[in-house]
Formats: structure tokens, sequence, C-alpha cells
């Protein structure tokens, strides 16, 4: 078809184009563009910029036209651009139907000066105008150029998108978007991009576009690239390339690395880089110059002759003969044919390259728990001469230039098949199942088909061999399977910290640098299914050496047996928690004898912690303690066990530990810690006050004990509404006493205070630990700390956790680990070999004798007296009535005489003592108010613990209406019994299910069953309330105290302190006839009651 122009047409434009540049521009929407032209879709075209732009609307299949501006390009050949607001948006059908139509019906337009400013000129002003205004979008296209990736290839022409910073620089770059390509309609797109990617081919799904085949139009493309100003060589951040000059060049054969000759485009400036192409271009990288390159040939041939493949030395003299037979006149250099060719047959060197790669979906097939996403791989190559070949690669020999000479070397095909065999041998199989890196196509791949546990002893035994076999052995860094060896020095660290925890480091010295070796012991640990089995530690060596890992990925090869010794000690102090960052072990107090067997069974060199590890080796001994003397001011012989107890007391006060005395009931755990506070003062040691916290129904008998037992220590009891006024009282003492109850309101007095001894008297209280009171009692601060309980254990091993939270924080760990070590094993598994440890771990801390243990010490029968005090409302009732019944029995006296006065008197005693026992009994208004009983409650302190010993008990009480309100409260409380009282039929039935062991409880009405019973199941006694008779009670005791008793007896007094009942007691003694002179009226002691009394 004829070009039509329009200039001819219209006289108003230089810019000629026909249909055959349309169907070149708009190759895939020509056709469908004619059928919309046919139809008359194109309206309202019109022209502008001197007409250089096409503008009209056109009809598409939806109810509003489309908007299309077309971009006629003045070049050779013409670039047409067009854009439209249909979804496909450039050179579109649309675009195709108006340029059609611009030919039909050439638009009219008025002559501008435009047309007179194109060029170099035109360029000029459009950079001047577009940095005046620059473009509204912050992006813009950059075109960056660089040499081919690969010989043979072309090179890279590479669209990004970069952002305009405020500055006018150059900010992120990314790549331009694969639909950008196709469809030109973003904003950062000016029309001299959309016509140099419409000259571009490829990149439908890469920013990297190339020039055509066609000379023309690939020169073309260079020129309009560097035109924008934006193009880069290589680095975006580099200066702007600018169009050189041409440069003349020609054309000659270059060699390459295997001898063969191609056909290159050579320059005389060494420097210059040839862009190959079908028009070559070059580039001067220094002066950021590119320029097309003029060769004394046709550009057609040029493109031709630079396809040239490469020529072999057996084919150059065939290809130049050739050349000068069939095209003499053609001015091409002929392929050298005189280069030297030399055969060598040389042995090829195995390659094994070590590395890891991502596995592949079908790796071995299974997919298990321990799936690991990467693969540690052997890659096996062989060097020729420095060139890796792949075992299956089908090449027999190959070729390398080496000084201006071909040398080729045959494949040696047995000893690549021998060193396959080598490595199955070894125990690896070719793998194939994985992501492959470049590198990796010269190669094999095998691996350990049953995991990675084989790659340590590979590296470490196998990889030596292969060296010394001629092998060269490459490790990757990703590889995961260095192995050093660790056999040097040896070392631990003991480091004190707060409480009872310690730090342990064990180090190991590496290639002469001391790594830490916990961590490597501690993932061996966890690799052992049963960590108390050695046999599973010598599954996982070879040869006697174990690997473990570094944390920088590295194994180390440790000696089994050494490794062995160490861990057997460490199956015991390892918990994971406990490591920290820096690879170093909490150990604990208790696991102090754990350190000894360390030391013992290693040859480490240890650094610091001598304290601690004497300490340590003599705990793991401990059998004995040296005997103290008791001290002179106490008043009271010690039986040998208390002595033992006083001995125990001294040993931790002397190394600063803490323990429970967990004698049972009975045994005299209060006068042993009377005695060791005694020495301390003794001694001069007591130089701070002791603190005694306990039950507030036991202070009474702490300060009575004292007083009793050594007169000389200075006792304060904090307790009653008043104690406010005795605090200042505290460093002047020798031993405070105070209750749970009040420490939680006297903390901020008593918790500053330094005390020299911290003792917990029936520590069961603090069985708790998430307690207040046990956290108060946590935060004494104490020189030595102490429990007394004969029950340290009711429920469950936390409560004894607690305890020693207390004693000793640290020494059997946290809460969590002391659950998961010894509490889930023993209470939920029966673990026996746990609880050994346990009670190993705790003996140089708990003594606990029990009464069958001591029997020998014990006399036959022990009375002891529990003094209680009456508090609030129930000494408030007491004073009450009894000032009401002293003034009414004094006006009787006064009226009557003492001799027949006995009613009035027997009355007055007997509400006091009835409000002693418990005010429900009193039959008075005021006492329905009164809920509290002192001797109830200690009376339901004392027999669960009793009970839990095993104990065999008679509770006597003269009221069988006390009787009445001890049975509810036995019953809350779980403890079964019988009971004997007047109205009993069967007497029989009770009596043979305790003597039998049935209950472990019998309440006994005083009168009912003080005498003709024979109990001699029981070895203990408790009298609830005092009678004035003494020889009443000794009878009621020995129903259990008699002839078949095999146990020594245990008789409880509980008396109220400062009450009739404690006068009584004073009565007993000085007259053993006054009760019954006012009982029993036929024996005529009256008389003996003298008024004062």
């Amino acid at each position: 078809m004829k070009r039509t122009s329009l200039l001819q047409d219209l006289a108003f434009n230089s810019v000629a184009f026909d249909e055959g540049d349309i169907r070149r521009c708009l190759p895939g929407s020509f056709e469908r563009g004619r059928s919309y032209h046919r139809e008359g879709a194109v309206r309202e075209l019109r022209a502008d910029k001197g007409g250089q732009r096409l503008i009209a609307s056109v009809q598409g299949n939806r109810p509003r036209p489309y908007h299309v501006f077309v971009e006629i390009e003045d070049s050779e050949p013409v670039v047409l651009s067009g854009r439209c607001s249909c979804p496909v948006g450039w050179n579109c059908k649309h675009a195709a139907a108006v340029l059609l139509e611009a030919l039909r019906k050439p638009p009219p337009v008025e002559r501008g000066d435009e047309n007179l400013l194109d060029g170099a000129v035109g360029g000029w002003l459009h950079r001047l105008r577009q940095a005046v205004n620059p473009p509204t979008s912050p992006e813009m296209i950059v075109y960056r150029l660089d040499e081919p990736v690969a010989p043979g290839l072309p090179f890279v022409i590479d669209l990004r998108v970069v952002r305009i910073l405020k500055s006018g620089a150059w900010g992120a770059d990314r790549a331009l978007p694969a639909q950008q390509l196709q469809n030109a309609s973003a904003n950062y797109m000016t029309p001299a991009d959309r016509a140099i990617i419409g000259l571009l081919q490829g990149g439908s799904w890469s920013s990297q576009l190339q020039l055509t085949q066609d000379p023309e139009i690939a020169d073309l493309t260079l020129r309009r690239i560097l035109a924008t100003g934006r193009c880069r060589w290589q680095n975006l951040a580099s200066p702007a390339l600018e169009i050189g000059p041409s440069r003349a060049a020609w054309l000659g054969w270059q060699l390459d690395d295997e001898g063969r000759q191609t056909m290159r485009v050579v320059l005389d400036d060494p420097s210059a880089v040839v862009l190959p192409s079908a028009s070559p271009w070059y580039v001067l990288p220094a002066e950021h110059l590119a320029g097309p390159v003029e060769v004394n040939l046709a550009r057609p041939l040029v493109r031709i002759a630079l396809s040239a493949p490469p020529v072999t030395k057996a084919q150059a003299e065939a290809v130049g003969t050739a050349l000068e037979r069939e095209l003499p006149g053609l001015a091409l250099p002929r392929p050298r044919s005189d280069i030297v060719e030399e055969i060598r047959k040389e042995p090829p060197v195995p390659i094994l390259a070590l590395v890891q790669r991502k596995r592949g979906w079908n790796y071995w097939g299974v997919r298990t728990k321990e799936w690991d996403d990467n693969v540690d791989l052997a890659l096996l190559g062989f060097s020729y001469g420095g060139v890796v070949l792949d075992p299956h690669d089908r090449r027999n020999e190959l070729r390398a230039l080496e000084e201006g000479r071909i040398v080729v070397r045959r494949r040696n095909r047995g000893a690549e098949r021998g060193a396959l065999k080598r490595l199955q041998e070894l125990g690896l199989q070719a793998v194939e199942t994985f992501e492959a890196q470049n590198r990796d196509e010269d190669r094999i791949a095998f691996g350990f088909a049953e995991g990675q546990r084989d790659w340590p002893n590979f590296v470490y035994e196998a990889v030596p061999q292969l060296e010394r076999e001629g092998w060269r052995i490459e490790f990757e860094d990703g590889f995961r399977h260095r192995v050093v060896d660790g056999a040097g020095e040896w070392s631990a660290e003991l480091q004190e910290g707060s409480g009872w925890w310690f730090s342990l480091d064990l180090g190991i010295v590496v290639e002469g640098e001391r790594v830490a070796l916990l961590p490597v012991l501690s993932s061996l640990l966890a690799r052992l299914r049963d960590r108390d089995m050695p046999n599973e530690l010598d599954a996982l060596a070879h040869n006697g050496t174990v690997f473990g890992r570094l944390e920088d990925g590295r194994h180390v090869a440790l000696p089994l047996e050494r490794t062995k010794a160490i861990m057997a000690t460490l199956v015991e102090l390892y918990d994971p928690k406990n490591l920290s960052t820096a690879g170093k072990l909490g150990v604990s107090a208790g696991e102090m004898t754990g350190l000894a067997a360390l030391e013992a069974a290693t040859r480490l060199r240890w650094l610091g912690g001598e304290r601690l590890r004497q300490l340590a080796e003599r705990l793991s001994s401990f059998s004995g303690i040296a005997e103290i003397e008791p001290p002179a001011g106490l008043r009271t012989e010690l039986r040998p066990y208390q002595r033992d107890g006083l001995n125990w007391l001294q040993f931790l006060r002397g190394y600063e530990l803490g323990g429970i005395l967990a004698d049972d009931m009975g045994l005299g755990k209060t006068v042993q810690a009377l005695a060791h506070i005694l020495v301390e003062k003794r001694e001069g040691r007591l130089d701070r006050p002791c603190l005694v916290v306990c039950p507030t129904s036991v202070v009474p008998n702490w300060v009575a004990e004292a007083a009793r037992l050594a007169p000389e220590l200075r006792v304060l009891s904090l307790h009653g509404p008043d104690r406010a006024e005795r605090f200042p009282e505290i460093d002047n003492a020798d031993l405070v006493v105070t209750t749970y109850a009040l420490l939680s309101r006297d903390a901020d007095r008593l918790l500053p205070v330094q005390w020299h001894v911290a003792v917990l008297d029936e520590a069961q209280a603090i069985k708790n630990a998430a307690a207040k009171t046990t956290q108060l009692v946590c935060r004494l601060d104490a020189r030595h700390r102490l429990c007394l309980t004969g029950t340290p254990m009711e429920n469950h091993l936390g409560e004894l956790w607690s305890q020693f939270a207390f004693l000793m924080p640290g020494l059997l760990g946290d809460a969590k680990r002391f659950a998961r070590v010894f509490r889930t094993p023993i209470e939920k598994k029966q673990d026996g070999e746990r609880r050994a440890v346990l009670s190993g771990r705790l003996k140089p801390f708990l003594l606990r004798r029990t009464e069958g243990l001591v029997a020998a010490d014990l006399p036959p029968k022990t009375e002891i007296l529990r003094p209680l005090e009456l508090a609030g409302p129930q000494r408030d009732l007491y004073e009450t009535v009894r000032v009401a019944m002293h003034e009414k029995v004094r006006r009787e006296v006064a009226e009557k005489g003492l001799a027949r006065s006995h009613i009035v008197v027997l009355d007055a005693l007997l509400k006091l003592r009835q409000v002693c026992c418990d005010p429900r009994l009193v039959k008075l208004t005021a006492a329905r108010q009164v809920n509290a009983s002192a001797k109830l409650e200690h009376l339901m302190e004392m027999l669960p613990p009793l009970v839990e010993e095993g104990r065999q008990i008679l509770l006597f009480s003269q009221f069988t209406s006390m009787l009445d309100l001890i049975k509810p409260a036995l019953a809350e409380a779980g403890i079964d019994f019988v009971e004997l009282r007047g109205d009993t039929k069967d007497r029989a039935g009770p009596v043979a299910q305790f003597q039998q062991g049935e209950v472990s409880l019998f309440l006994i009405s005083l009168k009912a069953g003080g005498t003709g019973l024979n109990l001699t199941a029981a070895d203990t006694v408790i009298h609830y309330d005092p009678w004035w008779n003494p020889a009443v009670e000794d009878q009621a005791t020995d129903r259990a105290h008699r002839i078949g008793q095999d146990k020594p007896v245990f008789v409880y007094k509980l008396v109220a302190q400062g009450t009739v009942e404690e006068r009584m007691l004073e009565l007993q003694q000085r007259k053993k006839v006054l009760a019954a002179g006012i009982y029993d009226t036929a024996g005529g002691t009256g008389a003996g009651l003298e008024a004062g009394d």
C-alpha cells in the first residue's frame, strides 16, 4: 500500500505513517481495530501538538465511549503509541481504529512551531521543562544496561521504577510491573517510555527486555533509551549514559576457555564493552558514553556473522577453506587453525562439597515429627585440571585453553566409579529430591537415609581418611556438621548467687578457645529417651566418641567414658529452664552432693566455689555430727535423742543451713530449740534476738517452758492487744514470741528486724506456698532458720517444698521444677527411685524421730502440760462470770460461813470451769454470744498430726456435754472415734474397736471410764479439763499406762492460763484432799477449805 503523508495531504505535519506502520506498532490490535473503524465507531477525531497527537472518542461495547490519545513520534521508522481509557489501556483496538480513521480522513490542524523544535533542540527543551516543572508522578522509569550474563546471551536491558525524592534525587527502585509491559498506562510512564517499550521484545513476565533482530530498530531503540537521560550502566547510582560518536571496529575470532573460537566485535580501546546485538554498540564505563559501532560490513551481514556458533580446532581449517572458496569477496577473518592441541591423561581429583540445601517434597518419601525443611548433602564432582564434572556428564573429554594451547583431558570412568563406590561404603546414598543451586549442576548429591545423626561421625572419621586418599573436601558455610576435637582441657566454675542458688559453668577448650560445655551436654540429654540409662548414650557413640553440638553449629567430638561420668551427675542437676543464655546451669544447694559426685567422677579443673565444694563433700558423706554439751543454764536433763537433736541444730548453725526438726509430738521439740538458743547465748553468738512464730494457742507454752527450762533467756511475748507497747523491748530480748496471725499485722515492725534465729513452730502452718503468711515468713531477715513440726507433710510433697522455700530458698529448686522432677513421679507414678533421691537430698536438713525409734530413751509415762490463753470474747466472758460469782461467794461465805456455802462455791467453780472448756456449756445469756473456744481450737490442732503419726488416743472430759461439742468438730476433720459415757449400754463394743485399732480416738467421760477399763492399745492420753482430785486423773491415765502396756505413754493436760484451772493445779499440789472435801461429803474434807481459798 502506498504510504500516505499527512504533510502532503494537509501541509501541516512532516510525520508520515501507513497501514504497515500500524500493523508493526499495534500487531495484536490491528484487525480488531479495522472492524471498529469500518463500523464507524471513531468520533470527534482531532489533532494537536502540530499533528503529533491524535485525540478521539471510540464507541465500544459500553454505553460511554472510550477516550483515545495516539502519539505519532517522528522517527525512522515511525513510532505509534496509543493510550485509551479502556481496560487494555495501551495500543488497543480503539487506538488502531483511530489511526485508520486518520488515514481515511486526516483531521485538520493549525500549523504551529512545535515541529521546528525537534531533534537535539527539542530534547533539550523537554529536559528543561521537566527541570522547571517536575512530573506530577512521584515515580519514573529508568533504564539499566549491563553485560550479558553468559556468552551467547543478549546484553541486559532492565527497566526499573524509581521513586523521586523531594530533592529530585532517586530513591528506592523496583522492577517494572509485568502488566505495564502489555498495558503501558501507569502515570509514571511517558510517551517516550511507551514508544521504547513498543520497540523492545519479550518481557511478558520480566522487567528485562531485548532488542529486536532488526538492525535499524535496534539502533533506534538504544538511541531513544539514551535520549531519556535516564539510562545507567550497571548501577543506577552511576552518572547517566550519553550518546557518543560512532567508533570503528572489526570482526575477529576469539578463543573461549575450551579452545573454541567465536566471532566477536573488536575495538581498539580495551576498556570498551561491546553490546552484542543486530546493531552492535559500545559502552565506555569510565567516560559514561555509549554509541554505535561501525564495521566494514553491511548491518544484516554483521548480525549474521555474529550469530556464528563456536568453532572447534578440527572445524577451524574447514571453515576457513569454505569461506575462501564460497565467499571470496566477503571481508571476514578466517578462524585460526594453528593452535596446538595436547592430550593429557590425569587421574581425576574427587571433590566432595558438604552443603545444606532446601529439602524437596518427596525426600525419601516420609514426613516424620522430626521433619526438617533443610537437608545436609555431600555433592560429588571430579576435577580434571580445575574443571569440575558431574559423574553423569556424558562428555568423554574436556578441553581447556592453557598458555595458548588446547589441553585435552580424557575422562577416567573407572576412577570415578571407584569414588562413587567409596561413598556408598561409608553409608551415603544418592539423593535427587532437593532444591539445587547453580553450582550443584556439576555434582551428584549424596546423603544419609536415616537422618542427620551419621554426619558428625562421617565428618570426624571419614573426611580425614578421604583427604589422605587424595580427595578434596569443601565445607560450605551452611553445612551443619563441622566437627572439632573435644579432648582438650575441661574445666568447671562455681559462682555463688542469691539465696541457695549457685551457677555452674562447664567449659571445654576447642581449637584454643574455651566454649560452654553445658549446652552441648544438655542437648545430648534431650536426645536420650531414658536419661538414667547409660546404654542409650553408648548407642549414640561411635568408636568411643560421642558428638555434641556447639552453639555455632559445629559438632564437638567428646570421649565417651568421660562424658558418661559427667552426664550421670547432670541427670540429677539438669533442668533446661535453669540453663542461662551464657550456658551456665542454676544449681540449688540441695544438689551440692551431686557436685561432689561430679568432682569425684571427672578430671575437671575446678575454679571458684571452694567453700561450697567442701560443704558438698561433707554433706555427701553425712552420717553423724560432733557432740555438743548441753548448756549449763538448762534446767532439765536432755534425753539422749534430744542431745542428738541439739548437736544437729548446732551443726546446721555452723554451716549457715536451715532444717526441719520433725520429731513426733511429745518428744520435746520445744526443749531442744530452747537448748539450742541457750547455747548460742552462752557462746556469745546471740547478738540479735531470736524469733518464734507459732499458733496462738502455743504462745503461753513457749513463754512458760522458757521460764521453766531456760530462765536466763529474756523472753518477750508479742501477743495481746497491748503488744505494741512492748515493741521497743525487741532489741533487748533474747527470745521474741509472736503468732502467725499477728505477723501480718505487725509486719512493718517485725520484718525490718535482723534476727539471729527464726523458728516456725507447728510449721505446717506455711504448707501453702501461695498464702500470705508463707510469703511473709519468707521475708524475715534471719541468719538461721528452723521449722518445728511433727507433720512436715500432711497431704502432698508441695507442703514440704513450701517449708524449705522458707528455710533454704532454692534447695529443692522452684515449685514447677520440684513438681516435675519429684512430686509428680513420686505421687502419681510411685517412682521409688525418685523418692530415694529426694530422701537423700533432704537427709542432712530434716531430723525426724518417731516415738518407736526413741522408745528406749523415754520414761514409761510422760506428762506434758499445755497452758492455753483465753482471748477475746471468751476471756471477757470469763472475767464477767468471775467478777459476778466472786461477789456472790464472798457474800454467801460472810453470811453463812464456809461450811454451809458449798453449793454456792460449787456453782461458781462450775461456771468458771465451763467457760474455760467452751462458753457454750454455760447456761447464761451472755455466753450465747460467744462461739470461740481456745481449748477446742487447740485440741483440733493437736489431733490430726497425732492421728497421722498413728497414735491411739484417749480423750477424757468430766463434761459429757463437752464431748457432745467435740464430736461435730471431729466429724468435720474426718477423724473416726468411739465413745464411752454413763449412758452407754454396750461398753465392750467400743473397747474392742479401739483395742483392735479400728479407730484412733476414744472419747470417754471421766466418771464413766475413769476406772475398770483395760485400754493398753492407747499410747496417748488427753485430759481436756483438769479434775480436783489428781488421783482420779491418774486412775483415768492408768487405763493406758498399766500392766500389758509395751509403749511409752504421753499424757497431755490442757489448762486455761490465768483461770481457775491453773488454781486447781496449784491446789492439787498443795492440798491433795481439796476436791474430795468439796465433792465427797462423806469424806468430811470440806473443813480443810479456807476462806482464802
